[in-house]
């Protein structure tokens, strides 16, 4: 073993250090580790040593200024105000009288310099109250301001507009239109139509004062040996803490621990602009004093300016800037935002904006084991700085997160009963199953082990597990050697590795051979170990360094990334699910208090103050369509859903003229006792959905109604659903559409079964399958509302229309426009352990979906596989939406849409303009391609209006005023186009539905392109397209009721679920380095609603 080793314990090969096994996504604190980092690192790093050996300081700060300190903070308030002009009073709060609440002051340059690890807010500032929030303090909206401010920029951008059409009209044919309307229109209008209420936001107002211009800079860390081994997670971090400190910068500046620092002030670096820093020693027991050296690059600064964004949100007027407008400038309020949280020992940071509190570094203020107790559901806040109207505000919510439990290896094993190393049942399928997904779980857990130094001294180390030792483990120094295993997993008795005679591992052997690691630690270090529980690698798959379980303790604050068991997923749901009230009183109280939104020396010194209250917003109820439906006339729905009692469906589908069912058991034989107890109830059913619903059921179909068992059994599920079901329905012999119908009864809901039945059902046979638990089943006997459901289900699979929506819309009516809905998902969630060369070959899955005619009810789908990760769809669109416009074509007198209007799902505001440089011109090439088969004239195109839908933002609204009843949300059909939006852009949030249970979530949309709506409509396509929005999600034909978001991106998210399931095993075997093959829906099922 080599000196490396010594400290964890044996293995093949050379031990890693911690850290760089670590993605940053398994490394959610976030800023630098030790519990001295209390005060705000820029007032401590003058007083620390240099941890850094490098060149001398080339002194590289902007011209201007003297090195005169300011006076000290005026009032001795433990919260100073902003930082005022040298030339005048302080500016700061919100004061009655202003239109916009936003100012930055630009300051003379004299009078800058402080002492070294000052706080430069002594600038003769008033107390804090003394400014305060003015008279508007209880409301913290300046609604009538702000209203008027965005009503003068909709009107002057409006006219601008015309009079720039005006003078494009008269110029020649060879003149250049510098703008195309189109792309990113302006808003025509704020939306009129509906009842007017206010309701608050869940945002503060961000007051921002900054003296003077920001500067930013890059940074880049790597080893000083140039090894070209990646510095990432926690080790990054460090090494970025390290090299701030060692530059001992002397003005405030805020950074991510990443690659970015934003300050006040250009600070000194060395000439080379490279800060060279040590670590302490990654290995323990080195003799060394320092540990690896590393480099950090630190680029020439940028200036920012944030008076450009404050005055742009005055008038919003075009200018170079691009979209989104000064995202560096929000990025670097962020940054500045999430400073003094990422250095906190008590707060977990997770990724950009999710922040979580921990207690004594080490485990959940709040939060909730999951039923196996090897993961923790927290409650935290996330926060963004979000540019409105006039002013910056911040957007803070409730979010939770899946986390590691901290403390004890071995209390996890034990409640897991995973401490069976011992007797037969190490080697059980079921204990084997159980230590593999564990094994999945733990991996790139971040551990102090317990362990010793080379003189045995007990010392404890940070490491980073791999995963259980396992049978497979390599040898990197005897390839023909590798770890011996009894079992598949073993503990310390059962699991042995090569060691020579001569090995550096501490121990000295008579001979080369194997040795038990219950055996080395006994030998070397005097120390029983547990053999009850299994091993744990802290080294790699090739070259292993084994420890046991009962050493390693588990660093609290290490967000979990991975797929959720049906069982803990309705937990997590649980527990994140409250109303409004709380939420909105978490995040005034505990939020406020996590994020440091008070009594923060940063914000301060950069000039940042945070409203006290929530905005409170101007929305709107917007009418209710009507319903219609067989059976009755046309009902208005309540509360945003309406009750199909009495009713038939619309339209029947196809007739369905075969019906097959199986009862299937998990790991036991069906009786038959079992099975005739259920034949009463199938052929009622049926009975039900033909006489009561409508739906078309053949007299033969309920006649020949045929019931199967099917037993499925863990580790071959997927291949006992295929041949069980597959032999039965064998007998059937061919079949036209749609087919025969299968129902299984399955135990409950588990996803691999459903995985299983979904593959057979879609891709190998081409058949409509439906999933009814057990227990729905058994409760559909007396509950007719279930028996519904399913049959909504049904006549949907086969074409049929359940509801229609009454409207008025003239483009829908004519059959001249054709919806379209599609998304991309991507390879997120896959096996903790992902990795070899296959990762690379991922796939991300796209969906899409179009309507086929006035209805809005049938929505066919197609899926396919692009490049995992990429949001953006590529060459494979063209055909794809050919197929498309060629089916729709089919179903509307042959003949192309005149319109065609896209609701793309799950794109970020950075995509926007992708989606029309990259997607559009795809689908004009289809549109042609379309046009060329059919012969017309080459001219011939469609209008395109592009609406970006999105669901998962964190904007939440709450209602004012007193609340009474069950619903504590806002009204359905609210719909918010003012006060948290900028008046530029064509955005507006949309809460169609009633939410069950929780808090509401607005869906947002983005009108990101319009050939259409401003066409047809001039300043009245704000209404008309809030409510073609709004009414479209009461055509949502899966259910009585209406849904968050518009069905074309509703359905389009599903379709890329389904084809997620699809190729869920092809995912996995790519993670693992194989090969893996696109898995595609049956040619039978194409064009159908498959996914429902």
């Amino acid at each position: 073993m080599s000196d490396s080793q010594s400290q964890g314990g044996p293995g093949g090969g050379q031990g890693q250090g911690q850290g760089r096994n670590a993605a940053p996504s398994q490394d959610p604190q976030g800023g630098p580790s030790g519990g001295d980092q209390v005060r705000p690192l820029w007032s401590q790093i003058a007083s620390r040593p240099s941890q850094a050996q490098g060149g001398g300081l080339q002194a590289s700060r902007h011209a201007g200024g003297g090195a005169s300190q300011a006076g000290p903070s005026q009032g001795g308030q433990a919260r100073q105000s902003y930082p005022q002009a040298a030339d005048g009073p302080s500016q700061g709060g919100f004061q009655g009288g202003e239109s916009s609440g936003l100012q930055s002051s630009r300051h003379s340059q004299a009078g800058r310099g402080t002492p070294r690890g000052g706080n430069r807010r002594g600038r003769g500032n008033p107390p804090r109250n003394s400014s305060g929030w003015g008279p508007r303090a209880q409301n913290s909206s300046r609604g009538p301001d702000i209203t008027k401010l965005e009503n003068d920029i909709v009107t002057s951008l409006n006219k601008d507009t015309k009079a720039m059409a005006t003078q494009m009209g008269q110029m020649s044919l060879g003149g250049s239109i510098a703008v195309d309307h189109r792309r990113l229109p302006q808003r025509p209008s704020f939306g009129t139509r509906g009842a007017a209420v206010v309701i608050r936001a869940n945002y503060f107002d961000l007051r921002l004062n900054i003296p003077q211009k920001l500067y930013q800079c890059n940074l880049e860390a790597g080893y000083a040996d140039q090894t070209g081994k990646e510095v990432k997670g926690k080790l990054l971090q460090k090494v970025i803490s390290a090299a701030l400190a060692t530059l001992q910068i002397e003005c405030p500046f805020a950074t991510e621990f990443k690659n970015l620092v934003i300050s006040l002030e250009e600070f000194e670096v060395p000439s080379d602009r490279i800060v060279r820093c040590h670590l302490p020693p990654l290995d323990p027991d080195s003799t060394a004093s320092q540990g690896p050296e590393f480099m950090v690059r630190v680029s020439p600064f940028q200036q920012l300016d944030p008076h450009d964004l404050t005055e742009w949100l005055q008038d919003m007027r075009e200018n170079s800037e691009g979209f989104p407008k000064y995202h560096d400038i929000i990025s670097a309020m962020d940054i500045i935002m999430g400073h003094a949280l990422r250095q906190s020992t008590d707060v977990a940071a997770v990724g950009r904006s999710r922040f979580f509190p921990l207690v004594q570094h080490q485990g959940p203020k709040e939060g909730r084991l999951l039923s196996n107790g090897s993961k923790l559901i927290m409650r935290g806040f996330f926060q963004s700085v979000r540019p409105a109207t006039g002013r910056l505000l911040l957007n803070v919510n409730v979010t939770h997160g899946i986390f590691r439990p901290s403390g004890p290896l071995s209390a996890q094993l034990k409640g897991l009963a995973l401490n069976k190393m011992k007797g037969y049942e190490a080697n059980t399928y079921d204990t084997r199953q159980k230590l593999s997904q564990f094994s999945k779980t733990i991996s790139k857990a971040r551990v102090l082990c317990d362990l010793f130094d080379v003189q045995g001294r007990p010392k404890r180390v940070e490491k980073t597990i791999i995963g259980l030792a396992v049978k497979g483990d390599g040898n990197k120094r005897e390839p023909t050697k590798p770890p011996r295993f009894v079992h598949q997993y073993g503990g310390p008795h059962r699991v042995s590795f090569y060691m020579s005679a001569d090995s550096s591992q501490g121990l000295k052997l008579s001979r080369d051979g194997y040795i038990s690691v219950a055996d080395y630690f006994m030998q070397r270090y005097q120390l029983e170990t547990d053999a009850s529980l299994p091993v744990v690698n802290v080294g790699t798959t090739s070259n292993p360094i084994y420890i046991p379980a009962e050493r390693c303790t588990i660093l609290g604050g290490q967000s979990l990334r991975g797929t959720l068991s049906g069982t803990d997923s309705a937990e997590m749901i649980r527990f994140a699910c409250r109303a409004p009230q709380p939420n909105e009183k978490s995040i005034l109280q505990e939020g406020r208090a996590l994020l440091k939104l008070d009594d923060n020396p940063l914000l301060d010194a950069f000039g940042v103050e945070i409203g006290p209250n929530l905005v409170t917003v101007q929305a709107r109820v917007l009418p209710i369509p009507q319903i219609d439906m067989a059976g009755g006339s046309p009902l208005t729905p309540s509360n945003a859903s309406w009750n199909f009692t009495g009713r038939k469906v619309a339209q029947a589908g196809r007739t369905i003229n075969k019906v097959v069912w199986f009862l299937v058991k998990r790991n036991g034989d069906v009786r038959e006792s079992e099975l005739n107890g259920l034949k009463a109830q199938i052929n009622e059913w049926l009975k039900f959905w033909q006489q009561r619903m409508g739906i078309a059921i053949s007299t033969q179909a309920q006649n020949t109604v045929a019931g199967y068992p099917l037993s499925v059994y863990d580790g071959s599920i997927m291949q006992d659903v295929h041949n069980g079901m597959d032999q039965k329905l064998k007998g059937l012999g061919t079949f036209s559409m749609p087919g025969p119908l299968a129902i299984l009864i399955v135990p409950d809901r588990d996803t691999e079964l459903y995985r299983a039945i979904k593959t057979f059902g879609d891709v190998k046979l081409g058949i409509h399958t439906l999933c009814v638990t057990k227990q729905k089943f058994d409760k559909g006997k007396s509950d007719q509302s279930i028996t519904t459901n399913i049959g909504l289900k049904v006549n949907l699979k086969v074409g049929g229309i359940n509801h229609r929506l009454k409207h008025d819309f003239a483009m829908v009516k004519n059959k001249s426009t054709m919806f379209v809905g599609y998304d991309v998902i991507h390879p997120t969630n896959l096996p903790m352990n992902a990795k070899g060369p296959g990762t690379a070959d991922l796939k991300s899955q796209v969906g899409l979906v179009i309507s086929l005619d006035a209805d809005l009810a049938q929505w066919p789908a197609i899926a396919w596989n692009q490049a995992g990760g990429v949001e953006m769809l590529g060459d494979a669109l063209v055909d794809k939406f050919a197929s498309r416009l060629d089916l729709w074509s089919r179903h509307n007198g042959n003949k192309l849409p005149e319109n065609i209007v896209i609701f793309r799902d799950g794109v970020s505001e950075s995509q926007f303009e992708q989606v029309i440089d990259k997607e559009l011109p795809s689908i004009r090439k289809a549109y042609a391609k379309e046009v060329a088969q059919r012969g017309l004239k080459p001219e011939k195109t469609a209008r395109i209006s592009i609406i970006v839908s999105v669901k998962r933002h964190q904007t939440r609204f709450y209602p004012t005023g007193e609340v009474t009843g069950k619903n504590t949300n806002i009204k359905p059909a609210t719909v918010v186009d003012r006060g948290v939006t900028t008046a530029r852009y064509w955005e507006f949030f949309l809460t169609a539905h009633a939410a069950v249970q929780g808090t509401a979530r607005p869906a947002r949309y983005t009108v990101i392109y319009d050939e259409i709506f401003k066409a047809d409509h001039g300043n009245g396509a704000a209404n008309y397209v809030e409510k073609l929005t709004h009414d479209m999600c009461y055509a949502y034909n899966r259910a009585t009721k209406a849904v968050s978001i518009c069905p074309p991106a509703y359905f389009a998210d599903l379709v890329c679920t389904r084809a997620r399931l699809h190729n869920q095993d092809q995912l996995e075997a790519a993670a693992a380095g194989s090969a893996s093959v696109d898995i595609m829906v049956n040619k039978r099922l194409a064009d159908s609603m498959y996914y429902i």
